[in-house]
């Protein structure tokens, strides 16, 4: 997450100038563990976040997932 995502949607998931808070927040395209592998690997080239399925290993992608989701957990709506 640090090295890839960190820069877009902030250190704690809070969300930064190009990216949207990942936690405290529900997720538009869901936030099951699958969901948010999905999301990683395609992207939203339309808003403006990109598919990591050419430049990651699916285990990263579903690694990178699964510690969103459970930082997710943590939070309350």
């Amino acid at each position: 997450y640090k090295e890839h995502c960190a820069v877009c949607h902030g250190s704690d998931m809070e969300g930064a100038a190009q990216g949207v808070p990942l936690a405290g927040r529900a997720l538009l395209h869901g936030d099951s563990v699958d969901a948010i592998a999905r999301s990683i690997a395609e992207g939203f080239p339309q808003g403006r976040m990109p598919a990591f399925a050419p430049t990651l290993q699916a285990t990263q992608i579903r690694a990178i997932a699964t510690f969103i989701a459970e930082k997710r957990a943590n939070y309350s709506y």
